[in-house]
């Protein structure tokens, strides 16, 4: 399947969700949360000055890239709008890298951002409406992507009480279903946010707890259609 096929299912996936909505069928997650937290730039752009520290992220045409009019020096991370699981992310430290990044992404819409602090470590916190259900610690020694998928480690991750509050500044912003928001770390291991999964992996939260959480998800859902009760 090409990049333009795959980007043509998701407006068509935006535009079905909008129009559910719209015959008043409830979606979880709604048409909002997935056309903004579907799209890396725009999920950047609707948390800019909400007090959330996030890397600095400049928006760019991938055919833009060998223009010599870069936005930060290398090394540097670029990354496609749209990607998920780790694709379309590739560090560049020099310039052949640069152009092999080029033409893989040519007429793509990407982001490019500095590196964090922890390269190879970030943070997924698992969100169930305005609840924290979990937290994992993902990292990988052997790579930048610290994806569970692409060989990462996962552990369970205790929350404390500032992190508790960058989580709940991002809760605050949406009226979520079921999201996966990711954070990476600074230099002095405080949260940077990164990005939100609209259509999250539960592997990670599968493999380090013993949460049910398409049990939780369904009860989650029947109480908000005023249903109650548990699943059968």
């Amino acid at each position: 399947m090409t990049h333009q096929t795959l980007s043509s299912c998701e407006t068509l996936i935006h535009f079905f969700n909008e129009q559910l909505e719209r015959m008043r069928i409830p979606c979880y997650n709604s048409h909002h949360v997935s056309t903004i937290c579907n799209d890396k730039a725009r999920t950047h752009q609707y948390l800019a000055g909400k007090g959330i520290s996030m890397l600095d992220t400049y928006f760019m045409e991938a055919d833009e890239l060998l223009t010599g009019n870069l936005p930060l020096p290398m090394p540097f991370i670029i990354k496609t709008r749209t990607g998920r699981g780790g694709g379309d992310v590739f560090m560049v430290e020099n310039i052949e890298q640069l152009e092999a990044v080029h033409a893989q992404l040519s007429a793509r819409s990407i982001i490019l951002q500095p590196l964090a602090g922890s390269p190879g470590k970030d943070l997924r916190v698992y969100i169930l409406g305005s609840e924290v259900v979990w937290a994992v610690l993902r990292s990988n020694k052997n790579s930048f992507k610290a994806n569970y998928t692409l060989g990462g480690q996962a552990s369970a991750y205790s929350l404390n009480e500032t992190e508790l509050i960058v989580v709940n500044k991002i809760i605050e912003q949406f009226d979520f279903g079921l999201v996966g928001i990711d954070f990476l770390f600074d230099e002095d291991g405080r949260l940077l946010f990164n990005e939100i999964e609209d259509v999250v992996g539960c592997r990670t939260l599968c493999v380090t707890s013993d949460i049910n959480i398409v049990k939780r998800y369904l009860e989650f859902i029947l109480q908000k259609l005023g249903l109650g009760g548990e699943p059968t």
